[in-house]
């Protein structure tokens, strides 16, 4: 279930590369690493962007990587990972490779199943067939492992829906197959439900992009038009009616689209001009027009901070991209599907900004999360992820003790879906809050551990279903949360998010909580009283009447020496002198232990004989630790919660192997909802009953009425290495269970079971982005045009061009683009819808003269973009020689679109050109010139250096040609002056440097030939692929350069200019900054080193004057900046030290990939420059070189 953005022409295109390439098109994005970045203000840009490399289904995500191979994640269940495992029991968190499928360039996800469209222009699909979804000819049988589609080829876009599949051909027709009840194939469902083979649809002649959900689909043509058919039952097909239909139908839309996207029975569409109009179902503003009302034509969303350029609908929920690369969403909150940080279940009814997400290029949604390409090629994802379709462990349940906070509390206690500690006399508490019971004067849900307003004196605490109530050191008591029936007995029923007193009562010394009812014991030094208050319909109050409300507390009838107290559902139990026991309530599984199922409005005896010290009342049974320390239970026992074995309700019996007073006595009782749980003298905990979701604890789902023995005998708790879980002194359940660990064992709060909504903080949901920890970046790959904003980015210098100038910025531009479809031009209308390149073609690109480049300009930096290369290969940028040199300015390969910004020589025109090796298309930006008389001049461009053997390793004058591949550790040295130009007296050379053939992960680091390498990288680069940067490399005194390498890689080497005279001056790479601490990791002069990874939004003051021999007068810096660990996706800004830092980013990281880039920053007059970081991240800063 693809969103995709493109510019839909309705009359039948050729079937040649150029039709297939209407829709096929980039992401536009500088590799990590890649080229001398400028640090200069940016403009909006014409630009492309990623679309397929992932997509999102019901409960798995799919992404395309870098090596356009295909990873997933999320449940196995009906084989929709492609691993070969069928079992919705097996959750897989950790994006794993799907086995045999190569040259991936767009993937797509249903409900259950998941496609890619590989380089051949075929067809894999994997998982449920049940429908024909995936392979046609073989319906109803799974397919765990990836199948080319018989029968289908010359693909250009592939769409999963629920659970039908659909492609554009590269004539722009479309075929689908599966699923047909409700017409989405696109024929009478009257004639079949099931379509096995892939079908025509008739009348879309010409479609440029389709997206699909359950059970409607929806197409685009080239002139803008949208076409939907199949069901309409809330006017999902936005044709004004609520009619069926299984043959296309027009959406009346105000103007041509340029993108689509469907979601559960509604639709939407990016219209020209940036606007988003949406249709359909409406019940939780998913429509985004501020109402909840259903339209069955189309609706303009309401409140988007800018134009949109994408749009992804899911369940009940929409997000847009705009053209800042910001992401806003609306509609339905819950499980934090909207991104702004809220999981509650509401609904938004106007646009809100994702959190933490700036210069995405896609987004993808279909159910109930979403996912974003970010400007680094990380992925990062929301919402819905219990399944483990966010990349991330993020368990609706575990089987096992987890850790959820590491401080030291006393007492625990839970509710069904939050907890609460007590530390001393404080109170903290975490989970859902729709009722307050957090106690934090708020109804928000809470994913960390935080404090109730005003109690510092808490006594005791007891939580409830939606309340809390606590007995303070004054003898008073105060409850939160839900305050229905009276439950928090302040004489009111509302609800209240921060502690009320409790009303007449005073020496309270216990409290207990009940579903719908409180209690609590007094002792005054003469009478011993028990209380309740609250819902009494059951008798549960025990004052003698069944009186639905009672909002103050009432005297539980008879009991002058009550002991203890504990409320249950809609019973209560307490424990009286000598040890007896009194239950009174409801009584229908026998839960009072009085031998009947008769309730009682006032205490009857309960479990006569038995002699107690601690009472725990649950659901619909009880639990008492009695004095000879075993534990003896009653009532409901339909899991086997009674600890003695699988049977039907009973009266009280001994729970079975617990409790042994000569070995190890029971200490604490703590009864669930289905389910026992005991506290040792050995401070381990035992637990009995229904294990559904892991309530046990013992690493296991299965529940003790299951054993084979019929035993029912209670199981340990483990720890998440499956160790028996010590230490423990309190433990509380419900459908989940707690316990504190004392202070001498370690401490901490640990939790299982049932976390369907967080229930300890650490929910199964993300409601802002989390970063998937990807082993390599998502591969920009099937894509559509949109317009972006560039992300290199500083302040425009307010002096004229001089002699020290290296580069004037200007607005980033787009100036040629080869593809036609509408929405691709450029920013004059020249050099657009050139037609694709073919091998060995080239291109002129003119630059003086458009977009203020001046006419004597030397030299431009243009970012050059391959979209959606044929095969293997390179472009050359050079001032219109011929023949082109054998350089390469941007390396790529088959179906992955990168770029890479470059300084390029103009001719006497003011023209540069560009060759490519490979059929492409190409965009190319400014960003940039060079004026004349500038520091700077360009030569070349010239291959100065290719280890690789002949015929790759050619270089301009047959020296340092050859030589073989570098061994990790080896420095190569390369003459630079006298060499193609380069005069003998250059500081610098601004060389391309190219890792090839990587074996793997490493760095290179360019120096004026030390003894010893600098602590420094020039360019970071990974296993098997081609990386360049372009930099400014200082000269030695011997007129070469040397090239470190930590990895073994051959290497090229292209010099495009060289700088002289005084105004730039190279030096040594020198690193002045380390924030990471430990042996080798220092700075130049031992300051700003282990300083600490940077937090998200915290700027960082870099002295760089004064330092590494950089004049007090130094102007501008040349540094390299590499982002190192980084704990989310995020970026890096450099800039003078401004007040705001600029909305822009200099460096753009992710998860486990280490990247670097290139800077020119301006230095403030403090001799500063200030490093903005988004995210967590370690940071090195490299100097190479100023000007003054």
């Amino acid at each position: 279930m693809s969103s995709v953005a493109s510019r839909p022409t309705r009359s039948r295109r050729p079937s040649d590369p150029a039709a297939r390439a209407k829709r096929v098109v980039v992401a536009f994005a500088i590799a990590v690493g890649s080229a001398v970045v400028a640090v200069f203000a940016a403009a909006p840009a014409a630009s492309a962007v990623a679309i397929g490399s992932v997509d999102v289904g019901y409960s798995s995500t799919c992404a395309v990587m870098a090596d356009s191979t295909v990873q997933c994640w999320g449940t196995a269940m009906a084989g929709q990972l492609g691993d070969g495992v069928d079992d919705d029991s097996i959750i897989v968190s950790t994006p794993t490779t799907v086995p045999g499928v190569t040259g991936a360039q767009q993937v797509t996800v249903g409900e259950e199943h998941a496609c890619a469209r590989l380089a051949d222009a075929t067809v894999t699909c994997w998982g449920r067939n049940g429908e024909g979804q995936v392979q046609p000819s073989t319906a109803g049988s799974g397919v765990e492992l990836p199948q080319t589609v018989l029968g289908v080829a010359g693909v250009a876009q592939v769409v999963a829906g629920g659970f039908h599949t659909c492609v554009i051909l590269d004539d722009a027709t479309v075929e689908c197959w599966g699923d047909n009840n409700d017409g989405q194939i696109g024929i009478d469902p009257g004639t079949t439900d099931t379509v096995t083979a892939p079908t025509p649809v008739a009348g879309i002649v010409d479609a440029v992009a389709l997206d699909a959900h359950y059970d409607h689909t929806c197409a685009l043509e080239s002139d803008g038009d949208v076409w939907c058919w199949g069901s309409n039952s809330e006017g999902e097909l936005g044709d004004g009616t609520t009619d069926d239909s299984h043959t296309p139908v027009a959406v009346g839309l105000s103007g041509p689209a340029i993108g689509i996207a469907t979601g559960d029975q509604f639709s939407c569409a990016v219209v020209t001009g940036g606007t988003i109009e949406c249709w359909g179902s409406n019940s939780d503003g998913q429509l985004g027009d501020g109402t909840t009302d259903e339209h069955a034509d189309p609706a303009p969303v309401i409140g988007l901070s800018g134009s949109a350029v994408e749009v992804a609908a899911g369940q009940s929920a929409t997000c847009a991209r705009l053209t800042d690369g910001s992401l806003q969403c609306w509609g339905q909150t819950e499980s934090g599907r909207l991104g702004n940080g809220i999981a509650d279940e509401t609904y938004q009814l106007s646009p809100s900004t994702v959190i933490g997400i700036t210069g995405a290029t896609h987004v993808a949604g279909t159910s109930f999360h979403f996912c974003a390409i970010t400007a680094s090629d990380g992925l990062a994802c929301w919402g819905e992820g219990r399944e483990g379709q966010l990349g991330v462990d993020t368990p609706a349940w575990v089987t096992r003790a987890r850790l959820v906070d590491a401080r030291t509390f006393d007492q625990v206690t839970v509710g069904p879906s939050f907890t609460c500690a007590r530390a001393g006399g404080t109170i903290e508490c975490a989970g859902e809050n729709s009722a307050g019971q957090l106690g934090n004067g708020t109804a928000s849900r809470a994913d960390t551990f935080g404090p109730v307003t005003g109690v510092a004196d808490a006594t005791d605490v007891d939580a409830a279903f939606q309340h809390v109530c606590i007995a303070r050191s004054d003898g008073s008591a105060a409850c939160w949360g839900d305050g229905g029936f009276g439950r928090l007995g302040n004489g009111a029923s509302s609800d209240h998010s921060t502690p009320v007193a409790v009303s007449t009562i005073t020496d309270v010394t216990e409290i207990s909580t009940g579903y719908t009812n409180s209690c609590a014991r007094t002792d005054d030094g003469i009478d011993e009283e028990l209380w309740c208050w609250g819902r009494g319909s059951s008798g549960q109050i025990g004052n003698g009447t069944s009186s639905t409300t009672n909002s103050t507390p009432q005297l539980v009838s008879g009991i002058s020496d009550g002991k203890r107290i504990s409320a249950g559902h809609d019973h209560a139990c307490g424990i009286v002198s000598a040890g007896g026991i009194r239950c009174w309530g409801a009584n229908g599984n026998g839960q009072l232990g009085d031998g009947t199922n008769t309730a009682s409005d006032v205490p009857v005896v309960a479990a006569s004989g038995t002699v107690a010290n601690q009472v725990s009342a649950s659901d619909r049974h009880t639990c008492v630790r009695a004095a000879g320390a075993e534990v003896w239970c009653w009532g409901a026992d339909y899991d086997g919660q009674l600890g003695n074995g699988p049977g039907t309700d009973t009266g009280p019996t001994a729970m079975v192997d617990v409790g042994n007073a000569a070995t190890n006595p029971a200490t604490d009782v703590a009864a669930g909802v289905s389910h026992t749980c005991v506290l040792l003298t050995d401070e381990t905990v035992t637990c009995t009953g229904s294990n559904t979701r892991g309530r046990l604890g013992d690493g296991t789902d299965v529940s003790r009425d299951q054993v084979t023995d019929g035993s029912g005998a209670p199981v340990r708790v483990v720890d998440e290495s499956g160790t028996v879980l010590t230490g423990l002194i309190s433990i509380d359940a419900w459908n989940h269970t707690c316990a504190v660990r004392k202070a001498s064992a370690g401490g901490g709060l640990f939790c299982w079971g049932d976390n369907e909504f967080g229930s300890w903080g650490d929910p199964p949901f993300s409601a802002v982005p989390v970063a998937v920890p990807l082993t390599q970046n998502v591969g920009a790959t099937t894509t559509t045009t949109t317009t972006t904003t560039t992300t290199t980015t500083t302040t425009v210098p307010t002096d004229p061009p001089s002699d020290a100038t290296l580069f004037v910025p200007v607005a980033p531009a787009r100036l040629v683009e080869s593809r036609t479809s509408p929405g691709t031009g450029t920013v004059d209308g020249e050099q657009q819808g050139i037609g694709r390149l073919d091998d060995g073609d080239a291109v002129t690109v003119d630059v003086a003269g458009r977009v203020g480049v001046p006419d004597d300009a030397v030299a431009a930096v243009l970012n050059i973009t391959a979209i959606r290369p044929g095969g293997v290969g390179y472009f050359t940028a050079h001032p219109c020689l011929s023949p082109p040199p054998t350089t390469s300015s941007l390396n790529f390969a088959a179906g992955v679109s990168l770029g890479n910004e470059v300084v390029v020589e103009l001719d006497a025109d003011g023209n540069a050109c560009l060759f490519t090796s490979t059929d492409t298309d190409v965009a190319v930006d400014i960003v940039a010139y060079l004026p004349a008389g500038a520091a700077y001049s360009p030569v070349g461009p010239a291959r100065l250096a290719d280890t690789r053997p002949a015929p790759a390793g050619v270089t301009i004058d047959g020296d340092f040609a050859g030589d073989g591949t570098l061994d990790g550790g080896d420095t190569y040295e390369v003459d630079i002056v006298d060499r193609a130009g380069v005069p003998a007296d250059a500081t610098a050379a601004v060389v391309n440097i190219t890792a090839i053939r990587a074996s793997g992960v490493g760095y290179f680091t360019v120096h004026p030939c030390l003894p010893t390498a600098p602590n420094a990288a020039s360019l970071n680069y990974t296993a098997g692929s081609n990386r360049g940067n372009e930099i400014i490399a200082p000269i030695g005194d011997d007129g070469s350069v040397c090239v470190y390498t930590s990895t073994a890689t051959d290497l090229a080497i292209d010099v495009v200019g060289y700088v002289s005279g005084t105004s730039y001056s190279p030096v040594s790479p020198t690193r002045l900054l380390e924030t990471r601490d430990g042996p080798g990791l220092v700075t130049v002069d031992g300051e700003f080193e282990g300083v600490g990874k940077r937090s998200a939004g915290e700027t960082l003051e870099l002295d760089v004057a004064g330092r590494a021999a950089i004049p007090a007068d130094a102007a501008t810096v040349t540094i390299n900046v590499t982002a190192i660990a980084a704990d989310g996706v995020g970026y890096a800004t450099v800039h003078p030290c401004l007040d705001t830092p600029p909305n822009a980013a200099s460096l753009n990281f992710v998860p486990g990939v280490n990247g670097g880039n290139e800077i020119i920053a301006e230095v403030d007059a403090n001799g500063q420059i200030c490093i903005y970081t988004s995210a967590p991240v370690h940071l090195t800063a490299d100097i190479a070189g100023y000007t003054t």
